[in-house]
C-alpha cells in the first residue's frame, strides 16, 4: 500500500529476554501506526511467539486518530502478547493516553498497567 503521508512519531526497538522494549514518540498518524506494526512483527520473530511481554515507553504526545487506534486494536487483538507495561514518564499526554490504551487492551483482553519508571515497569512484566 502507498503511503499518503510520511509516519509523524517514530519508534525504536529492543528485545530483553522474551520482552520486547518498545521506545515510541508521538504524536502519531496512520502512517506511523502501519510501521509500528510492521517492526512490532518483525520483533516478534525474536522472541518466544506464545510467551512474551510487551514495554511502552511512552514519550511526547503519546495520541494517534481515531483510525489508527482502531487499526491497532485490530493488530493487538490477533496478538499473543501475555502482558503489556506503559511507561509514562516522558509522556505529556498521560491521562488521555493512558484512557485510550486501557480502552484498547481491555477490549482485547490484554493484561496490562501503567507506570512511571522503567524498573518498575520490568519488575512487574518478569513477575
Amino acid at each position: 500500500m502507498k503511503r499518503l503521508f510520511r509516519p509523524h512519531g517514530h519508534c525504536d526497538f529492543y528485545v530483553e529476554g522474551n520482552i520486547i522494549l518498545v521506545m515510541a514518540y508521538g504524536p502519531w498518524n496512520d502512517e506511523y501506526i502501519e510501521e509500528l506494526h510492521q517492526k512490532l512483527f518483525e520483533s516478534v520473530s525474536l522472541v518466544d511467539y506464545n510467551n512474551f511481554a510487551l514495554y511502552l515507553e511512552a514519550h511526547g504526545e503519546a495520541i494517534a486518530m481515531q483510525g489508527g487506534i482502531e487499526k491497532h486494536r485490530q493488530f493487538i487483538s490477533q496478538s499473543p502478547v501475555k502482558a503489556i507495561a506503559v511507561n509514562l514518564a516522558n509522556c505529556t499526554t498521560k491521562a488521555m493516553t493512558e484512557a485510550l490504551s486501557s480502552q484498547i487492551y481491555q477490549s482485547c483482553n490484554i493484561t496490562h498497567d501503567f507506570f512511571t519508571s522503567k524498573e518498575s515497569s520490568l519488575a512487574w512484566l518478569n513477575k
